[in-house]
């Protein structure tokens, strides 16, 4: 029973590992993709459940390899404390003539001691510090093989010295487990002959021999105790080593190319303008190419779009065929779709060149509320005609003949009489009445 529970318990370890693992790697994508494009509520919301999950799996995987690896040394601690009891119990009497009590009474104490505790607790944190330590050193070692190349090196200057270590404390422990036995012995002969060595008034020379006994025994007990300090001290120094390469990789390294990546452009960056063009294709296909989103949300954006109606009363509905170049909408219809488009990928920046020139005026201004109520978490850049479509923005370039005339916050350049802004502004007004 002893044997399944532990092989469980460590393949417990292992998959725990592997959630590690995966959480970095999940909350590595996440952001990745929120630095591409803004994410959905629904995306959100799934990526969220996603983690909770991953977390959830590692946390149950840490918990039942714990308890198995318990259960584990539980089990062995009780079939060697049996096999050490019939040993004893079935030696002829040579073996306890020979053998101190002391001795005997040792193997009980410690080595029940280790397996009881010691061995569980220590096998358990060597175990998942080793697992999760290959697991970090894999997931950076992707993204950097300058981290994982120093990384491998000092582990392997670490199980060095770590074996050297554990050849040194070999003679100490042996010291220690031997003075130990004896104190044993010392104090099991002393209760059994107390009352002569009180009578033969030799209590002062018993006390001073344990005291001799304990002082050798600590000898021997700080001498490990000083290689345990060294292990620790040797792992904290390569631990160290990996950090400050860590650091200088992230200091000298050469910064990246600001400039964005071209093949994400169509992500980041939505453009609706006069002459917008369909590709060949269903509805659905030009709205969303990747099915990223589900069609509840794209009839959200062709509702906002004030073209659900139009696609509604079409039997194929999503389905529809665009035809060539959107040669199944007129031109005014085709920048609808270019506006749902937009609203359905919520970008963080948004350009109009003329996007709502074919519509009549009704249609504009509901299109224009459209613009500020959904696209308020982005940034609009306008090519306008129409000064209506601009009066609420935030800053305004007034261009004439390839130069730049003005440029600054719109009440600013409405409130200065010189400004070309406020005349363009006027004559506009002056016409509508």
């Amino acid at each position: 029973m002893a044997g399944p529970c532990l092989g469980i318990g460590l393949l417990s370890f292992l998959l725990s590992a592997v959630a590690l693992g995966w959480q970095l790697t999940w909350v590595r994508t996440w952001t990745g993709a929120e630095e591409i494009a803004a994410p959905t509520e629904s995306h959100e919301s799934s990526r969220v459940s996603m983690l909770a999950a991953i977390c959830a799996a590692d946390v149950l995987a840490r918990s039942l390899g714990s308890v198995l690896l318990a259960v584990a040394m539980r089990q062995l601690s009780h079939l060697l404390h049996g096999e050490m009891l019939s040993a004893v119990l079935w030696s002829p009497i040579a073996f306890f003539e020979a053998t101190p009590r002391g001795r005997i009474a040792n193997r009980f104490l410690v080595d029940l001691d280790l397996m009881d505790s010691r061995l569980y607790l220590s096998g358990k944190q060597f175990t998942q510090h080793t697992l999760f330590a290959i697991s970090r050193l894999i997931i950076i070692g992707t993204q950097s093989p300058f981290v994982l190349a120093a990384g491998v090196a000092s582990s392997g200057l670490l199980i060095f010295l770590v074996r050297l270590a554990v050849r040194a404390s070999h003679p100490p422990k042996f010291r220690e487990a031997v003075h130990t036995s004896r104190i044993l012995s010392h104090v099991t002969e002393t209760m059994d002959s107390l009352s002569s060595i009180r009578a033969y008034g030799v209590l002062d020379r018993f006390s001073y021999h344990f005291c001799r006994l304990v002082d050798v025994n600590i000898r021997a007990y700080s001498a490990f105790c000083g290689l345990f300090r060294y292990v620790r001290l040797v792992t904290f120094l390569c631990g160290l080593v990996t950090m400050v390469c860590t650091m200088l990789f992230a200091v000298l390294l050469s910064p990246e190319d600001s400039q964005p990546d071209p093949s994400i452009l169509g992500i980041t960056i939505s453009a609706a303008s006069l002459d917008p063009i369909l590709v060949r294709g269903t509805l659905r296909q030009n709205l969303d190419p990747k099915s990223f989103h589900t069609d509840k949300e794209i009839w959200a954006a062709l509702y906002q779009a004030h073209l659900g109606e139009v696609v509604t009363k079409d039997p194929k509905q999503l389905l529809l065929d665009t035809g060539h170049g959107g040669s199944s909408f007129s031109v005014g219809q085709r920048q609808l779709v270019c506006l749902a488009r937009a609203l359905l990928r919520k970008p963080r920046l948004l350009v109009l060149d003329e996007a709502t020139s074919q519509m009549d005026g009704d249609t504009d201004r509901l299109i224009q509320a459209t613009l500020r109520d959904a696209f308020a978490h982005c940034t609009q850049l306008t090519i306008a005609h129409r000064i209506h479509t601009i009066l609420d923005y935030d800053k305004v370039l007034v261009m004439g003949d390839g130069r730049v005339l003005e440029f600054g916050p719109v009440q600013e350049l409405l409130s200065s009489p010189s400004s070309v802004f406020r005349q363009m502004t006027e004559e506009t007004l002056s016409k509508t009445k």
